[in-house]
């Protein structure tokens, strides 16, 4: 009998759950909604039965909440949905839920993104607990001031993603932002590392300071068919000029890129003969691209431009060497 209950596996169960502190009867809205979270989740995990929880629920009120529910005449024995209704009704104040939305409208990334995120999750399933009947129309407003919210070089590369996964919710678009965030480390002003912070940093550069002269808006037709004539909103405007320069900007560091690979790749030319030499002369040519009638000089040509030379007069080109050309053949135009 021994052998047999020593057999028997033993598990302890260790209890860390802690009860949810009293509720000191403070009229907020947020702390009410937390409160009320903390005890059903405490009741969850302590397999609280449906009959007992409004007795529990009213054992975690301090003396101020407690005797807000002593006035009421209720037995505590009734429903616990009937006490957490009118348990929001005096603590939740007056136009709570519209305050929340003006909060959530009104969300803007101020310090990071995850900061940014933890207070638009909030808002909105406050928002789809209190009131599920406007799901639809609450993520997809959502989503909208979502993207508002966030710096350019962020909302480009969400809207991106939208359009090759527009079924995506609001919660898959966080999900998304969370791993753009990871590369990029958004900031209010956009990226702080990363090619996009590099190209924005140049935008920004670029950027006329607050003392310039504003420039007046040009004078044009209203019904005149011209692409600067159509009418755009303010905020599509800003998008479009902002998609415009970070395009230009990560042109520019492609292209520059590109161009001292170039340099790097490119073989060294051949020394010229004499006779090349004097073709060149006569026919006005270049001594680094070696084309006749090319119109510039060796030191402005297209694939030496990365070093600047000063200016020289026209005449360079058209000296007549008497005997032997100088032994400097290396393409460049000879010197005085």
């Amino acid at each position: 009998m021994n052998n047999d209950n020593q057999s028997l596996p033993t598990i302890i169960e260790l209890d860390t759950t802690s009860k949810p502190a009293k509720y000191d009867g403070t009229r907020d809205g947020f702390k009410c909604l937390a409160w009320l979270k903390e005890v059903q989740r405490y009741f969850t995990m302590k397999n609280v039965p449906d009959r007992k929880r409004t007795i529990h629920a009213v054992n975690l009120l301090n003396q101020t909440s407690l005797l807000w529910w002593e006035s009421l005449n209720i037995d505590d024995t009734c429903e616990y949905l009937t006490f957490t209704t009118l348990f929001k009704k005096a603590y939740m104040p007056d136009g709570f839920l519209e305050h929340v939305r003006g909060l959530l409208l009104n969300a803007k990334l101020t310090t990071n993104l995850a900061e940014y995120l933890t207070r638009i999750r909030l808002y909105m399933n406050i928002l789809l607990a209190e009131d599920p009947t406007g799901r639809v129309f609450l993520e997809s407003t959502v989503r909208v001031v979502f993207l508002q919210g966030c710096p350019d070089d962020l909302r480009q590369l969400l809207q991106t993603d939208q359009v090759s996964n527009p079924n995506n919710t609001f919660f898959d678009m966080c999900s998304k932002a969370e791993g753009f965030d990871t590369i990029y480390a958004f900031g209010p002003r956009g990226a702080t590392k990363g090619m996009f912070a590099k190209a924005m940093n140049n935008i920004r550069s670029q950027t006329p300071t607050s003392n310039s002269a504003p420039t007046s808006a040009p004078a044009f037709d209203p019904m005149a068919m011209e692409i600067d004539n159509i009418s755009v909103d303010p905020t599509t405007r800003a998008l479009m000029s902002s998609v415009q320069s970070l395009t230009i900007a990560v042109n520019a560091m492609a292209s520059q890129f590109n161009n001292q690979q170039q340099q790097q790749n490119r073989p060294r030319l051949a020394r010229l003969t004499d006779e090349e030499r004097l073709y060149l002369e006569n026919n006005n040519g270049c001594f680094k691209c070696r084309r006749p009638n090319a119109g510039h000089y060796s030191w402005d040509c297209g694939k030496n431009r990365n070093t600047p030379r000063p200016p020289r007069s026209q005449a360079v080109n058209n000296i007549a060497y008497v005997g032997n050309p100088p032994t400097d053949q290396s393409g460049n135009a000879p010197s005085n």
